[in-house]
């Protein structure tokens, strides 16, 4: 097998089974005349799995729903009569061990998406994985760029970052900062993160705003960002466009910390778009 980042390698020809030591040798120059040279990162070349049928077999985030959706189909490399269902609702005995697997480490790893393809069958009815694709959420990092305006940001990273600023100055507020928390970062990091942001003199407002999250706990990333409002002594308005995990429990918690405070509040969930949010804080200043 080509080691390239592709999909449809089979459909290609860039997968290939060799018998004797002397057929890989002629797979592989057959490959490297098809290829226009070497590959970068070379061929894989591994024991071949006898199995009786191929499958297709992938998890993906239904964020419409909000639940995981399954998809499996007969064919591996030429895909047919695929079944699509929600995790919750998933009951083809077949597949169901399997798929509670994947799940569970999905959740322990924070992917957004499995594929496997194609998955294969064997006689006695077990499976193996004969290729796959993971696709994980952005670990947690913090990036933070100072500007010279009043509106602390904190934003979830990604392209919800750059349409939460545009869309705060298009509503006539002045950003502070640009500081992005992706992935799921713990609780130290928020806080020490959002210290760093609420240090700054002179801020008129605080806006937490981001996309719907996949495994980022809601709640756990409010508590710290407001442990951290507190400790620096603020009473600006707070404002947050979040929603995804334990989002119900942050917005229980947020508002009723806001109200003992008496500081003015908004919770915007997902049904709510960026710039309205945008629009709702400047409106408060």
């Amino acid at each position: 097998k080509v080691q390239v980042l592709r999909g449809g390698r089979g459909k290609a020809g860039l997968v290939r089974r060799a018998v004797t030591a002397t057929d890989v040798e002629r797979v592989q120059k057959e490959i490297e005349e098809t290829l226009g040279g070497v590959p970068k990162h070379g061929f894989l070349i591994e024991q071949e799995v006898p199995h009786v049928r191929e499958w297709f077999l992938s998890i993906d985030l239904d964020r419409a729903a909000g639940d995981w959706r399954v998809n499996i189909g007969e064919g591996g490399v030429d895909v047919s009569s695929a079944k699509s269902a929600a995790l919750s609702e998933f009951s083809d005995e077949k597949f169901a061990p399997l798929v509670r697997t994947l799940a569970e480490g999905m959740r322990a790893h924070r992917l957004q998406s499995v594929e496997i393809n194609p998955l294969a069958e064997r006689a006695d009815g077990s499976f193996v994985a004969l290729d796959a694709k993971l696709v994980t959420e952005e670990t947690s990092a913090v990036s933070s760029i100072e500007l010279d305006g009043d509106i602390a940001l904190i934003l979830s990273g990604g392209g919800a970052s750059l349409v939460a600023l545009d869309a705060l100055i298009e509503a006539g507020g002045r950003p502070a900062n640009f500081v992005e928390l992706s992935g799921n970062p713990d609780a130290e990091t928020v806080r020490a993160a959002a210290t760093r942001v609420f240090s700054k003199p002179g801020l008129k407002a605080v806006w937490v705003a981001g996309s719907y999250a996949n495994f980022t706990d809601i709640a756990s990333m409010l508590s710290a960002i407001r442990a951290a409002y507190d400790a620096a002594g603020l009473s600006v308005p707070f404002v947050v466009r979040r929603d995804g995990p334990n989002a119900d429990q942050a917005q229980t918690e947020t508002l009723a910390w806001a109200e003992a405070k008496g500081v003015p509040c908004l919770f915007h969930r997902a049904d709510t778009d960026l710039e309205a949010s945008a629009r709702a804080l400047v409106s408060l200043l």
